[in-house]
């Protein structure tokens, strides 16, 4: 599995983090098996990230809509400091392989 993030600073020193992944499926996944692949890389994108800074944020939900053939927007479910987050997400699957990312400044709730 290859997954890839930037990491961008604003002039007010805040970090902007852009995460991305890319998963390669087998067939071409219904809506709930494409949404738990998301899940899993994104957790998993998150403890690479994030445990390292004592930061421990859990991802309890991805709910996907289709905008395209193969184009899903949705929402990812995130806890952090008891407070639940949603994080807007951009999903492309083509059956074989699956490529999320999260807007730039999805992450500025770990500022507050």
């Amino acid at each position: 599995m290859k997954e890839e993030y930037e990491k961008n600073t604003s002039a007010e020193g805040f970090v902007d983090y852009r995460a991305a992944g890319l998963l390669v499926t087998g067939c071409k996944p219904g809506k709930e098996q494409l949404e738990q692949q998301v899940q899993n890389s994104y957790q998993e994108k998150l403890n690479e990230d994030f445990l390292s800074t004592g930061r421990k944020i859990s991802v309890t939900q991805v709910v996907l809509v289709s905008s395209g053939e193969n184009k899903h927007e949705g929402v990812v479910w995130l806890i952090y400091q008891f407070h639940q987050w949603s994080v807007p997400i951009t999903v492309i699957s083509d059956g074989k392989t699956v490529v999320w990312q999260t807007k730039p400044g999805a992450f500025f709730f770990l500022l507050q």
